[in-house]
Order: structure tokens, then sequence, then C-alpha cells
């Protein structure tokens, strides 16, 4: 499937008698609560809504509907499914069924759900163009009214107690003359009951998954001082927002990327990365990404970060996620940066026709007396820390480093600067680094980016669940 154009991805807005509209179809319990809703163009007939939900339609003995929904195909479909048809027939009907007239006298439930999502005003006059979007602040509506409020979830504003006597705000307000008559209507707000809500036993049953993170995020320009200092602070990373990323100079490009993770994001929600449940700690479940893009361009970084992407691979927990109940396998490439760079730029690493990790070619040049694995460590920070801050002359290690193998003794920092030397002997291609843009935030993340994005879209073409 290739991923959705613009224009593609319909906007469900009809033509009828009071001009463009759209309908929105639903399935209510007996208390009126909303259980299933679709969205279709104003113009579509009740039949082809009532067509769509009926296999979707929950477990019930009686299902009442308007004289929209009288037909005889749509009649036999419900006793097909053992549920018994209260609906009332049209008048022109030569053969008009019967139904409960007592019964049908609880449909009014259904038109008062209508009514109460309508008090929601984004509901009511549809802010949102997107079909999708709209349907989505529908659910939201939905939820709070019908699902939340009802089960002690939520307490509205007015219903708290106030500091007057015995009274709630609402009768506060009243007696102390503050009423709008009829004239102006409030807006309601509620206060979270924690205690219901942490104690309702399907809290503790329910999958959560990590879904709809971003598409993309775009950091801002920043100094390469002003950055330090931010992180020292630690303070957030500043980005640019949704109308400079999709409606300026970023617009194509943008849209370009963010289709892609959509389309993965799509793929994932079928098969989630999940971490199973250990102890007491429950399963943990992932299923989409964010491609984040730095300097206000989307040239510059483009990884793919997911909730995963944090796990401590030290304690193994990557290699005990699973997907869709089987093993995953972990792919690490050694020195794949200085590797790629030197491939990127056209320039020939000194490690012969072949080699199988170059941090060890820097290690072998060297002449210090130290174990072989810490010296490599060694290697792997100093390369590192040259082409994350685009300087190939630098004289010691980044500050305030957590995991910093060297100090600041005279000693510690001849040997970063051995180590450097022979680093840019075996890669002479990090002589080209700078702190504009080729280094490993900007450039060579980019294209590092791009490789993983088509490898990830040509297994999922395959049938191949990759993250």
């Amino acid at each position: 499937m290739q991923p959705a154009k613009r224009g593609d991805v319909p906007r469900l807005i009809g033509r009828t008698k009071g001009g463009l509209n759209s309908k929105l179809h639903a399935v209510c319990d007996g208390e009126g609560r909303p259980v299933r809703l679709l969205l279709t163009e104003g113009q579509q007939s009740d039949h082809k809504g009532a067509a769509t939900l009926l296999a979707d339609l929950p477990s019930a003995t009686e299902m009442l509907g308007d004289k929209g929904y009288d037909s005889d195909a749509y009649r036999a479909a419900l006793v097909k499914r053992g549920i018994a048809p209260c609906i009332p027939p049209r008048a022109k009907r030569k053969n008009p069924a019967t139904y409960c007239k007592t019964l049908y006298k609880q449909r009014h439930k259904v038109e008062n759900m209508f009514a109460k999502l309508k008090d929601w005003r984004r509901i009511a006059m549809r802010y949102d163009r997107c079909a999708h979007v709209f349907l989505s602040a529908i659910q939201i509506a939905a939820v709070v009214i019908f699902w939340i409020n009802q089960s002690s979830y939520l307490t509205e504003h007015g219903d708290l107690p106030s500091a007057l006597l015995d009274m709630t705000m609402r009768e506060a307000n009243a007696a102390m003359g503050f009423n709008n008559h009829g004239r102006v209507r409030t807006v309601n707000s509620y206060r979270i009951n924690n205690k219901p809500l942490l104690t309702d036993a399907r809290l503790q049953s329910a999958t959560f998954i990590d879904a709809n993170r971003p598409e993309i995020l775009v950091n801002k320009v920043e100094e390469p001082d002003v950055r330090f200092k931010r992180k020292q602070d630690g303070d957030s990373t500043p980005r640019l927002d949704y109308k400079a990323v999709y409606k300026f100079k970023l617009g194509s490009d943008a849209s370009k990327a963010a289709r892609t993770v959509k389309d993965m994001n799509s793929f994932w929600a079928k098969h989630p990365l999940t971490l199973p449940a250990k102890n007491t700690t429950p399963a943990q479940y992932f299923a989409s990404a964010t491609r984040i893009f730095h300097n206000g361009d989307m040239k510059s970084g483009g990884r793919w970060y997911g909730g995963w992407t944090s796990m401590p691979n030290k304690e193994g927990q990557r290699l005990s996620l699973q997907i869709d109940g089987e093993a995953v396998c972990e792919i690490d490439l050694n020195a794949s940066q200085p590797s790629l760079f030197s491939a990127l730029v056209g320039i020939k690493m000194n490690v012969g026709d072949t080699w199988t990790d170059a941090y060890q070619a820097v290690v072998d040049k060297l002449t210090l007396d130290e174990d072989t694995k810490v010296l490599r460590s060694k290697v792997k920070q100093v390369i590192v820390e040259m082409t994350g801050s685009g300087n190939s002359q630098r004289k010691g290690p980044a500050k305030n480093s957590e995991d910093n193998l060297f100090n600041e003794t005279e000693g510690s920092l001849l040997q970063y600067d051995t180590i450097r030397l022979a680093a840019l002997e075996v890669m002479p291609a990090l002589h080209k680094l700078n702190r504009s843009y080729l280094n490993a935030t900007g450039f060579l993340s980019f294209h590092e980016a791009n490789i993983l994005t088509e490898t990830l879209l040509r297994l999922k073409g395959i049938g191949i669940v990759s993250y």
C-alpha cells in the first residue's frame, strides 16, 4: 500500500438540503451511551450507515431504530444475529411490520445523546476539516460525557463543595446572586476523582499502547554555545510549531516525511513491539515513532525515536522485546558513523579491503599500555565526540558526560589527543567535519536516517516487521 497523498483522505462532507454537512451514525447501549460511532457524508442514507455498523454490533436482544432503518433486508440481518428489531414501519409500506410501542419510547435516549454531544461547540459547528480529527473530537466528547462523567470519575465544578456553609459551588453562586438568568451558558469544568478511577478493576487489566506520537518534529536553529548551556540547565529542546513546519518552506518535505511515518505507524499498530510483563510490572507495547530533524531544516537529522529507543541495552531489555509473540534480533553495526561518513564524502578509510570493526583498526595503530577492550571504548568515545561536535581538532573530552573514560589530568588529555591523531590517520574523512552541517547531528544523521527509512519500508513491503 502506498502512503496517502495530499487530497486522498476524504473529508466526509456531503451536500444536503441544508448545505454542506456530515452525518454521524451511532449505536448506543440501553442507557443511551454511545458504543459505536461512524462518520459519513451528509447525504448518505441511514441504510448504508446501518449496513456498515451491522458487522460490529454488540450483543443485544432488541434493536431500536427510527423509520429510516425500516427495510426487509435490515430486519432480516438483525434477526439472523439474534436481535429483535423494534422499528416503526414507514407510512407507504404495503405490509407494515409490527413493533412494541412501549419499548420504542426508550429511543429518546439516543436523541438525548446527540443533543449532549452538540453541547460541545466544536462538535456542533465542526471546527475540524479532516474527518479523522473530527471523529476523534466526537469520541473524546462521548467518553467524557457518557462514560467518565457517569462513572463517578469526574465531578462537575458546580457540584464541588464550597466554603459557604454546606453548599455546593452552584448553590453558593445562586445564593450570592451570581447567576446568569439563562442569558449566558457557563462552560463546564470537572475535577478528576482519583480514588474510583485507580480502584477500577478494569484499569488493572487494561492494555495501553504507546501510539499516536507526532510524525515529525523539527528543532529550531541553535548556536553550539546556546545548546550547551540549555543542556546544562536541563531545558527542553526548542521546536518549530506546526505552521512553521507544514505551511512554509518546509511544507512539501515535511508532508512527505510525515506520510512515511504514518505508513509505518499504521503497520506497527497491527504488530506492536512488546516488552513482556515481569514480576509486578505489566507488559508494555510500542507502536509509533517520531522523526526528529534539527537546525530548522528537513535535511538535518531525521532519526526515528520511539518508546523503545530509551531502553537501557545493558540490562538486556531490548533483546527481551517481542513482535507477535516472537523474539527479536538486534542489528548493531560497529563504527557505523565514521564508516558511513567516509563513504559519503568519498574518502577511503585506511583499514584494508575488508574490515569488521573500524574502531579496532584505530586500536591497532596505538602503542598504549592498556587493556584492549578499555582502549577500544576510549577510541569510540573520541570518534563519537569528534563527529558529534563536528570538530576534528578537539583537545579533550566533552564536559559533564556520564560515560566519560577520561579525566582532566595531563596524562589523560595527552592520551585523548594521541587517540584523536590515530583516528584521523585511519579515517582521514574526519578532517572534513565542521560545526555547521558536516557532523553527526546534521549531515550524517540525515543520510543515516534515510537509509534506515528505506530499509524499514522495503522490509514492510515483504511482510517483515522491523523497528
